[in-house]
């Protein structure tokens, strides 16, 4: 009923809309850069996140995926999430109404703690946790230029914790987004979103622009079928500056400020409770900016410099710990051209991180409840050209300095070699590390009470270790691409990881608390270095221009993981990290060009099972109607999720969240654009 009622005002909305079609028209060139690209085109776009630099996406030594901003626009994506679904080996799947689990080849997770996350340079992952909570970026989607996204140890040079990956957001300049953008939406489960975004100039080399965007979503639903308590809405704003100073130099200032709360219910273990748990039923509250600025000057054609700082705060009430963030950053960069054959690239970097803990609950409590943690680092990495640039060699490491476990190093060998203009293969070995989150290092989580002998209950708790070592990874990885003809291009990657030291829980001994009201016995659960992990599995991605008006793009995704223990390893979960990832995944997208206005786009995509959460496979479909009234003036329908009323996709891994299905939706926007 809830769909049916969001069609007709759906319905109303879009008519209201087609009234306002004699808005004055402007030149969108800017909109279809990407759109009017080929797929040879496409190939030889430039990318920036392999190596620091930019190259052609073709000769990237690296499983990259670009998704582009006529690739957001036409999935209907009304959040980064939404947007990655498309890219292959990454595994995508959204947990509640407002939480995703998002992570590339392996270790899924509400957390997936060795997935790195960008936005312009701008590192977003909690170090509390070492996950990103996605509900937070939520960015203006239309002032995403690109998303690079590097499956596998492909860009070690950011630094630790890029180990399965990295997704690297880069924004347009703030020149491609001139005059007045506005845009709303609603639908049956984003109940409301509305955004607006002004560009100008500033003098004769600087251009700006400032956005606001407010979204609303509705509750998801049980796997009962009941209403759930996830409901969220979020307010974001913002602005950028660039600057042109002089032939050489260049500066960019930028900045977002952010507020939201949403729902949540979990349960939590009670020693105090007839049924060892109790429901917690509340909101959670998020808010928090940033401000960064960037200078970079051109030595010559081939060298450059470039110095960036960020500051980012954020505060966080959850149900169970309230936590506020601040960290500085500061990274600095140069490129020297030795010869044209020879590039090296190097790099100095410092990393502030304070955080402020308040535990509100005995459920998880970090002690102590503050904590500074600064971070060193350095990289560097050449490239030698031979034979007529058809081969390339890139060697280089990342060397880091962390509070938790010192030293680090992570070296990197790459190679690619143009067999000839239409085909490439590249192979790369890699050495990661992904060093412990404060959590890891400093809480204590209470995840389970349980009944227990001579009347005492058993309470079950994951203790932190400051002993914890880095993870490490091994990684081999090959590839090859092919433009088999000017509407058929493959791309293939393959790859083999070798885990080490993988963090496990391992059993201490039980204690009676026998001065708590009531007494109970504690059974800790300490983490360790116990497990190894062998993971291996292929991306295939196949695009075929079948005609001018008609884009076919179809991915498959394979994934085996093997868990060893060490001897005398009692880890809680067993080898159990096995079944924790989705084995196949395929994706089959389309866009089509009914006629120079309207667009018709679709969505496909299979998710193997997940069995260690008892989630089962599923397959869906996403359809998309886009109608440009003007060439300013665009109106869309999105259907989700069409094949069932509900499907569940994930759950939360890190305390017991009541689990949500993901319902069928239906949605609506307009969008804008005038330049003045």
């Amino acid at each position: 009923m809830k769909v049916i009622n969001s069609v007709i005002k759906l319905v109303i909305f879009i008519a209201l809309a087609c009234a306002q079609s004699s808005v004055r028209a402007e030149d969108a060139s800017s909109n279809l850069s990407f759109e009017d690209l080929s797929l040879e085109q496409l190939m030889q776009v430039e990318v920036t996140t392999v190596s620091k630099k930019a190259q052609k996406l073709s000769d990237a030594a690296a499983a990259i995926f670009v998704v582009n901003s006529e690739d957001i626009r036409r999935s209907g994506a009304t959040s980064i999430p939404e947007a990655l679904r498309i890219v292959p080996g990454l595994h995508v799947a959204k947990v509640d109404g407002s939480r995703w689990a998002i992570s590339s080849r392996s270790g899924a997770g509400l957390f997936s703690n060795s997935l790195l996350v960008l936005i312009d340079g701008r590192t977003v992952y909690s170090p509390l946790f070492s996950g990103v909570f996605w509900e937070q970026p939520d960015l203006l989607l239309a002032d995403v230029d690109r998303i690079e996204v590097i499956r596998g140890p492909g860009a070690t040079l950011w630094g630790a914790n890029a180990v399965n990956g990295i997704i690297n957001i880069i924004t347009k300049e703030s020149s491609k987004t001139q005059g007045l953008l506005a845009t709303a939406g609603y639908g049956s489960e984003l109940e409301g979103t509305t955004a607006l975004r002004y560009g100008g100039e500033v003098g004769e080399n600087g251009n700006y622009r400032l956005y606001g965007k407010f979204q609303n979503w509705d509750n998801s639903e049980t796997l009962t079928g009941a209403e759930s308590s996830d409901d969220f809405d979020s307010k974001q704003g913002g602005f950028r500056a660039d600057f042109g100073l002089g032939a050489d130099d260049n500066f960019t200032l930028q900045g977002d400020i952010f507020d939201g709360d949403g729902g949540f219910e979990a349960s939590i273990p009670s020693v105090s409770s007839p049924t060892y748990s109790s429901l917690l039923s509340s909101r959670k509250k998020w808010r928090g900016g940033n401000i960064l600025g960037r200078w970079t000057h051109d030595v010559s054609e081939s060298s450059q410099t470039s110095l960036q700082v960020y500051y980012d705060k954020s505060d966080r009430k959850d149900v169970v710990l309230n936590h506020d963030i601040d960290t500085l950053d500061i990274d600095f960069q140069n490129t020297i051209q030795f010869n044209n054959n020879n590039q090296t690239i190097w790099g100095l970097g410092y990393r502030r991180i304070e955080d402020g803990i308040e535990n509100i609950t005995e459920t998880v409590v970090l002690d102590p409840d503050s904590r500074a943690v600064k971070i060193f680092s350095g990289f560097i990495q050449n490239e030698t050209l031979l034979a007529d640039e058809a081969i390339s060699i890139n060697l280089g490491s990342k060397f880091e300095r962390n509070d938790y476990t010192g030293f680090e190093f992570q070296p990197n060998a790459r190679a690619r070699w143009s067999v000839t203009d239409k085909s490439t293969l590249w192979a790369a070995a890699s050495r990661a590390v992904r060093t412990p989150s404060r959590v890891e290092n400093d809480a204590d989580i209470a995840f389970l009470a349980t009944p227990g002998t001579g009347g005492l209950a058993n309470l079950l708790v994951i203790e932190g270790s400051d002993a914890l070592n880095s993870e490490n990874l091994a990684a081999y990885e090959a590839g090859y691409r092919y433009q088999a003809a000017k509407d058929l291009s493959i791309d293939l990657a393959v790859f083999y990881d070798r885990y080490d030291d993988v963090t496990s829980i391992e059993m201490g001994t039980p204690t009676p608390i026998l001065s708590s009201s009531p007494p109970y016995v504690r059974v800790p659960y300490v983490y360790d270095n116990m497990v190894n992990r062998d993971v291996f599995g292929g991306e295939l991605l196949v695009d075929w221009e079948v005609t001018d008006a008609w884009k076919l793009q179809a991915s498959y995704s394979f994934l085996k993981v093997d868990v060893s223990l060490d001897s005398g390893s009692t880890n809680l979960t067993g080898t159990t990290g096995e079944d924790s990832d989705p084995v196949n995944k395929f994706t089959l997208r389309s866009l089509l060009n009914l006629t120079d206005e309207i667009e018709f786009d679709g969505f496909l995509r299979f998710v193997d099972s997940v069995p260690y959460y008892s989630v089962d496979s599923y397959l869906e479909l996403d359809l998309r109607l886009g109608w440009h009234i003007t060439d300013d003036l665009e109106v869309s329908i999105l259907g989700q999720n069409l094949l069932d009323n509900a499907h569940q996709e994930y759950v939360a891994d890190f305390i017991n969240v009541t689990p949500s299905q993901i319902e069928r939706s239906v949605f609506g926007r307009i969008t804008w654009r005038y330049d003045s």
